[in-house]
């Protein structure tokens, strides 16, 4: 590695340097001079690298024993940027007893200049052999257009939109729905009788089954899949009302994440499918967008697992709802058994607790024993009563 050596020379008894002028050039190598000159090669060079490394990869430390380059050293960066804040960071600091003066060198390090012209070489080299060669162009067979399409049969799909519309699966939704929600307000007592309704309600759902679609041939309606289950009417009309052709927005009740698009042309539809396909519609979801007639695989696949997962979730919340009510009823049983064995004749109770008042009474008029040792005993019998009449009585309320 050569290093520009004509910057100003500071002999071994200099203090004090003249500053390079500010016109050179930023470049990687720093020139370091008014450095103790009594300070060992060795030790002055791993100095000087502890000292500038914390400011970025440091390429190399030159520092020579010729009497002319004594107290004067070069610091090549790796970087423009860090030798630009070493200089800034480290002007004038004392080292090693005497304040050092830094300046950028006039000429940049070989080691760097070769190792650009390096680099450039290999980047040039790598660009040559990824170009792949020209290939000779072969003619495509020609491919006959496909026969027209007979017009678009909707009577499958208004069955479908129908059917989830239908006032069955509402209803037992709604059941559904309303169900759970009153269940947790339920007292104990009640809660049986009540998850058997909604066990009744969610059957009648497990057995609503969607009917399959045929295919339907039909380039100006959309489908769109994975929609957020916020997503409302007014949203997809005011993102798919832009293009020409636009008609009306289908959201399907009951079933979330799905919606069908309507066109008047071929073109509109197409064009809205090209534009929003993939679109964020939400930080989580990016819609899918198909021609309808497209999703031949939807009606036979799709909506059977659809259904499949709905019928599982529900035959879930059914099985969990039975061990909630077989929960239930097990600790009613418990509850019972517990206030059967708590029964007692309190008509018993309140002749022991007369006759025991009248025999105090009997003591206390005779003068027999201490009164005020009787009173205590009467009021602990009195208190013990009460907290086992409070006992009984609210578990008979629960």
């Amino acid at each position: 590695m050569s290093i520009a050596t004509d910057q100003p020379m500071a002999t071994t008894m200099a203090n004090t340097s003249a500053p390079v002028p500010n016109s050179i050039p930023p470049n990687h190598t720093l020139y370091v001079n008014n450095l103790n000159a009594k300070i060992k090669k060795q030790q002055l060079r791993k100095s000087l690298y502890n000292l500038f490394v914390s400011y970025g990869r440091i390429h190399a430390v030159v520092a020579m024993k010729g009497v002319k380059m004594r107290g004067q050293a070069f610091i090549v960066f790796d970087d423009i940027q860090n030798a630009t804040s070493a200089l800034r960071s480290l002007q004038s600091l004392m080292f090693y007893g005497k304040p050092m003066r830094l300046s950028y060198a006039k000429r940049d390090s070989d080691a760097i200049r070769n190792s650009k012209e390096q680099i450039a070489e290999k980047t040039a080299a790598l660009a040559a052999m990824s170009q792949p060669e020209p290939k000779p162009r072969k003619e495509k067979p020609r491919i006959p257009p496909p026969p027209s399409q007979p017009p678009p049969d909707r009577t499958v799909h208004e069955q479908h939109i129908a059917m989830m519309n239908s006032e069955e699966v509402n209803r037992a939704a709604n059941a559904v729905a309303m169900a759970e929600a009153e269940l947790q307000e339920l007292p104990l007592r009640d809660r049986t009788r009540r998850i058997q309704s909604i066990i009744a309600a969610q059957t009648t759902m497990i057995g609503t089954a969607v009917p399959m679609m045929t295919e339907v041939q039909s380039n100006s309606t959309l489908f769109v899949t994975n929609l957020p289950p916020e997503t409302t009417k007014d949203a997809l009309e005011m993102l798919f009302r832009q293009f020409s052709g636009y008609l009306d927005v289908r959201l399907v009740p009951g079933r979330e994440g799905i919606a069908f698009i309507d066109f008047d042309n071929d073109a509109g539809a197409a064009s809205a499918r090209d534009a929003l396909n993939g679109f964020k519609i939400s930080a989580t979801n990016a819609i899918s967008i198909v021609h309808f007639f497209l999703s031949i695989a939807y009606p036979m696949n799709t909506l059977e697992s659809q259904n499949n997962r709905q019928s599982e979730e529900l035959a879930a919340k059914v099985s969990r709802l039975k061990h909630i009510a077989f929960d239930i009823e097990n600790e009613t049983k418990e509850h019972n058994r517990f206030l059967e064995n708590m029964r007692f004749d309190m008509s018993t109770a309140r002749s022991f607790l007369g006759g025991s008042t009248r025999h105090l009474s009997n003591v206390m008029s005779s003068g027999r024993g201490d009164r005020r040792a009787m009173c205590y005993i009467a009021g602990a019998i009195i208190l013990a009563f009460l907290f086992l009449y409070y006992v009984v009585s609210s578990f008979r309320t629960k």
